[in-house]
């Protein structure tokens, strides 16, 4: 079954119109890749991610500041990449991922106030300097 390719980041700032929420990067690979790596599947366990993570750092040197500690970490960057989401989304997410659902928690009443405002909340897990980029569109400071 194909996934639908869906990217939050820029669907949102269609919505909302604020440079930075995303990112469009170099993907050197062949995007059917992207069910595979999103579903786990057959293709999945042929693919090789570390081959896949090195090219991305190559073509998107940018990415080098990520910490990465395991095949999962580089895993969360590829998605990420292919999610097109900004770096500092990508960075926040992956170095950061044994706390995420916490993280949301402390931020539901931001990601509230965002839907209150939009009529459209973020799809993805926003990143500190994400949320302070919309606090000052949003002249929240």
């Amino acid at each position: 079954m194909k996934i639908k390719e869906r990217y939050p980041s820029k669907e949102f700032y269609n919505k909302v119109k604020i440079e930075g929420l995303y990112k469009e990067w170099f993907i050197s690979f062949n995007l059917s890749y992207y069910n595979s790596l999103h579903s786990g599947g057959k293709k999945f366990k042929k693919i090789n991610i570390n081959k896949l993570y090195k090219q991305h750092i190559t073509d998107n040197s940018e990415l080098t500041g990520i910490i990465v500690n395991d095949e999962m970490d580089k895993l969360y960057v590829l998605a990420g990449v292919i999610s097109k989401f900004n770096y500092d989304d990508i960075k926040y997410f992956t170095e950061n991922s044994h706390n995420i659902i916490l993280y949301n928690i402390m931020n539901s009443d931001f990601y509230l106030l965002i839907e209150q405002i939009y009529g459209v909340i973020p799809e993805w897990v926003i990143s500190p300097k994400t949320i302070e980029l919309l606090k000052i569109e949003l002249d929240l400071k």
